[in-house]
């Protein structure tokens, strides 16, 4: 998917000051980094429209907010790993999100499986979302564990490939025996600031837009169960002993909290404008003044005297 990138002119910053200089790297590595970099910002930004024309086109969402989704998307982007795949990830893992929304399972089977290739992160995000609403949601329960089965598939092949290939960069997640220490060692690098931001601060704004776009409301948006995405993705960051990039794994589950926060404030600020403007219309009227308005200045203006004949 970075492919039609890697032919973009290269730029070439001087690189002082960092270990691996610009100067001292291959074209061909410089060029392949420049265009996952740049594929990552082209499908973010892909995904940021796409979450406000969705909002706008089947949630009934205004202009003003969509804008405001699609802005709130793009900056939360900025915890993703843009010199890895994360980027490209948010296309198919938002597609997949509408898809469970909108109830399309045709969609949503084939977005989760293209998903899985690019990130494996879409299909546990998938597998965690409609397992949770099968468990906790009687609405819609077979098509949820449909989807649920769905989803289990990629991540059950990916799962298999990471224990029998000796794949680099994956040792972190062969051995879970390992697994319970580091969620316990992981657990010091939350107090310190680096740890709070990168990690803790995510999971917070997470929870925060979960909160906002919470109702009670027949098939909303997002459910109340919801927020067992955003803890046991945590968790299962804080068990591979990612150091500081648990936030960047939590924010795979924003996309659904995003539409869900968003449509929420729509539908809140209609509702208070529609309010205030029933409230001016049900108002008395002024009662009218004995006089007109303009006689009635003039004779406020007109100096007050004694008249003497």
């Amino acid at each position: 998917m970075a492919a039609p990138f890697y032919y973009l002119p290269v730029v070439v910053f001087t690189g002082e000051g960092i270990n691996h200089a610009p100067a001292i790297m291959s074209p061909e590595y410089i060029r392949a980094s420049q265009a996952m970099c740049a594929a990552n910002m082209a499908y973010a930004s892909i995904s940021a429209v796409l979450a406000g024309l969705y909002l706008v086109l089947r949630r009934d969402v205004s202009l003003e907010w969509a804008f405001i989704a699609t802005l709130v998307f793009l900056l939360l982007t900025r915890y993703l790993g843009m010199g890895a795949a994360d980027g490209v990830a948010t296309l198919p893992l938002l597609i997949t999100v509408i898809a469970m929304i909108e109830r399309r399972f045709t969609i949503f089977a084939l977005s989760v499986t293209l998903g899985t290739i690019v990130n494996e992160k879409v299909a546990m995000v998938a597998l965690l979302t409609v397992g949770l609403r099968a468990i906790f949601v009687a609405e819609d329960r077979r098509i949820y564990l449909s989807m649920a089965a769905t989803a289990a598939i990629p991540l059950c092949v990916y799962s298999a490939t990471v224990l029998t290939l000796n794949l680099p960069g994956l040792e972190n997640q062969r051995n879970p025996t390992t697994y319970l220490s580091s969620l316990i060692s992981m657990t010091r690098t939350l107090t310190n600031a680096k740890g709070m931001y990168q990690n803790v601060w995510p999971a917070i704004i997470a929870i925060i837009l979960w909160r906002i776009s919470v109702k009670q409301t027949s098939r909303p948006t997002v459910y109340l169960c919801d927020v067992g995405i955003i803890i046991m993705m945590f968790i299962f960051a804080l068990a591979l002993n990612v150091q500081y990039n648990a936030g960047r794994i939590v924010m795979f589950s924003v996309p659904l909290f995003v539409l869900g926060a968003v449509e929420r404030l729509s539908r809140l600020s209609r509702a208070s404008k529609s309010h205030a403007a029933v409230i001016i219309a049900s108002a008395p009227p002024m009662p009218p003044t004995d006089l007109p308005p303009v006689v009635a200045a003039e004779a406020r203006n007109r100096p007050q005297g004694i008249c003497l004949e």
